[in-house]
């Protein structure tokens, strides 16, 4: 395949993904967020309120940068990387990674010493609290019962504190000879953060599963109040100057990710009551202060709120950060590129004859799946968090209207919702990923006309999808019917969207299947109507028997993108790349080798490809754009 250019998708240079901690340089007037997802700092001008660039701290794509804290006497920054198991120390006077340094199993939270300069890192999987000089050298790893997460230092009255997760304890220190200076005392349920009163002496420690905040004098082991506070929470931040404590609420008031707004719990100090929730982006964790506001780092929103501090309510968001995406559509007829960014809450339509981004609309919350009908000049987007599809028009990308899927919210963590359209027949269909199943909608009066359960609900606990299972769905337009995939449940299933039932139901749980992240770009389901096949993964099945009659070797790809009808081709994404197969023998008649990131972790980085058939294109971008934020375009083979 021919390499023909590059789109770029914008806002950025590059992705800021997974936005978690941050410090501020109030001299420098910057912000320094880390990422979950992305190898780098982000680099924020809190004078004009926009993304001023990264720092790269990996060379290659490499997840865990979390916890993060500058160093009152040297002003320099220092992020943990819990999967690495080190810290990267950053000046942000010079702008550049100082040095990295190794540490205990599982490196969380930062505190220092202002006195002495020694730095402290509560090391979660060694269970032990890292002691280190000014000069980065080892002094000591103190035992800290089972996963020290939090740790705080209170250089008034020489004590140091350490919240153990892994046995609900607050664990308390001499700061000098580092002795126990009490036993454990007991906290709430899946205790993180914790924070000083350099007045008062007082510890205020959060829960993740408990909407109150334990407030512990010095001098005694049980907790003097418990202000409340909403859900998961897990920044702590004090405020001086007003007296407050602020808890940053990882998910608001509901106990799910369904797309409600986190909050800021504004605590009296003085008092120990809770004045008021602030509500801020979507998932938050931390904040930071810096003269008159104060900053919340948004994960799922992909930006920064910025509060007023002195009345904390929110006054702007700094957004354009980044994005992600989770697939490309192609209009069948104009030939534009149609790409979810859920983390922006927007739909990127990109015009390749342009050479450009043409409209950025926005759609619900959270939108993961794009069907297109071309003869109805409409576009449809699946809301996982709010349960809805919004309807596009093609011609200017107003909205048309929201459909209700009828089933609340259809996010479940890692099962992605899809649309499939068949426009002949003039029907829609999107997948229930809760529901486990499909709504079947038509076209021409946008109501859902049937909702087809494929066998019980899916578990919506995070946990119950260590690997990612993928919800796919695509149309047999030989026969109308629906074909969807339940990874999680290794089913395959057929909806007759005229009965409203299923007509065919295949299990794959004798098959090995390729389940992990690695091997699933997000669509693993394919039909070829003319040979009357499915291709599921790299197993091809019959649709007229609903047998497996053969597969495609694994070491050429792992699920089909695309089928060429009128040429009789496949396009099977693999870990190396993008093979083109003829469809009668399998045999290979081009390849597009493109690594989703040469050197990383293809467990996170996936390549996303497209063909449009008709123009003879192929689309590639990467679900996370690390080294650059644009598609790439290739010519397709004859």
């Amino acid at each position: 395949m021919r390499y023909l250019g590059t789109l770029p998708l914008g806002p950025a240079a590059g992705n800021s993904v997974g936005i978690y901690g941050l410090v501020a340089v109030p001299e420098r007037r910057r912000l320094y967020c880390s990422n979950l997802h992305t190898p780098w700092l982000t680099i924020i001008d809190t004078a004009a309120r926009r993304l001023t660039g990264c720092l790269a701290l990996e060379k290659f794509e490499q997840r865990g940068l979390m916890e993060m804290a500058r160093h009152p006497r040297s002003g320099r920054i220092y992020v943990a990387n819990e999967r690495k198991n080190c810290l990267y120390v950053v000046d942000p006077a010079a702008g550049r990674l100082e040095t990295v340094l190794d540490t205990p199993a599982e490196p969380h939270y930062i505190d220092f010493d202002e006195r002495t300069g020694r730095i402290f890192v509560s090391c979660g999987g060694d269970g032990c609290l890292l002691v280190l000089d000014s000069r980065h050298r080892r002094l000591k790893t103190v035992p800290a019962g089972r996963q020290p997460w939090g740790v705080a230092v209170d250089p008034l009255r020489r004590r140091l504190y350490a919240v153990c997760q892994g046995e609900n304890a607050l664990w308390q220190f001499h700061l000098d000879s580092l002795e126990a200076a009490a036993g454990p005392a007991p906290l709430g349920k899946m205790p993180r953060c914790l924070a000083i009163d350099p007045a008062t002496g007082r510890v205020f420690v959060a829960h993740r599963r408990e909407r109150r905040l334990l407030v512990f004098d010095p001098s005694r082991p049980t907790p003097i109040a418990s202000p409340a506070t909403g859900w998961d929470a897990i920044g702590v931040t004090m405020d001086f100057r007003y007296r407050r404590v602020y808890v940053v609420n990882r998910m608001g008031e509901l106990e799910e990710e369904i797309g409600q707004p986190a909050t800021v719990s504004v605590i009296d100090a003085e008092r120990l009551e809770t004045v008021r929730h602030v509500p801020v982006g979507k998932i938050s964790h931390y904040l930071a202060l810096d003269g008159p506001f104060a900053y919340v780092a948004n994960e799922d929103s992909l930006d920064v709120s910025v509060l007023d501090r002195e009345r904390m309510e929110e006054v702007a968001r700094i957004g354009n950060l980044g994005q992600t995406v989770d697939g490309i559509e192609v209009h069948p007829r104009n030939g534009r590129l149609y790409i979810p960014s859920h983390l922006t809450d927007e739909v990127i339509v990109a015009d390749p004859a342009a050479g450009k981004v043409v409209a950025r609309p926005k759609v619900g919350s959270w939108p993961s799946g794009v069907g297109i009908d071309g003869s109805r000049g409409r576009v449809y987007v699946s809301n996982m968090d709010n349960g809805t599809l919004t309807v596009l028009r093609d011609s200017d990308h107003s909205t048309a209207g929201e459909i209700g899927l009828g089933v609340g919210t259809n996010k479940v963590h890692r099962l992605w919702s899809r649309v499939a359209v068949d426009e002949r027949r003039g029907r829609v269909f999107v997948t229930l990923t809760r529901f486990n199943g499909v709504a079947v909608i038509d076209s021409q009066s946008g109501r859902v006309v049937h909702r087809v359960r494929l066998g019980e609900e899916n578990p919506d606990e995070q946990s119950a999808y260590v690997r990612v299972f993928e919800f796919s769905l695509c149309v047999d337009a030989g026969s109308g019917f629906a074909w969807a995939l339940n990874g999680h449940r290794a089913l395959l299933a057929a909806v007759d969207p005229e009965s409203g039932k299923v007509a065919a139901s295949i299990s794959l749980s004798n098959l090995e299947l390729p389940l992990e992240r690695r091997f699933s770009p997000f669509s693993v389901l394919a039909a070829h109507p003319a040979r009357r096949r499915l291709y599921v993964y790299n197993w091809i099945v019959s649709t007229e028997t609903g047998r497996v009659t053969g597969s495609i070797p694994r070491e050429t790809g792992t699920g089909v993108t695309a089928v060429d009808e009128a040429r009789d081709l496949l396009y099977v994404h693999g870990l190396r790349g993008l093979a083109v197969l003829r469809a009668d023998d399998l045999r290979q008649v081009d390849f597009l080798p493109l690594e989703p990131e040469p050197g990383g972790e293809p467990s996170e980085l996936r390549a996303l490809y497209a063909l449009d058939p008709l123009r003879k294109r192929v689309y590639a971008v990467r679900h996370i754009m690390l080294s650059s934020n644009q598609l790439e375009v290739y010519e397709a083979p004859a």
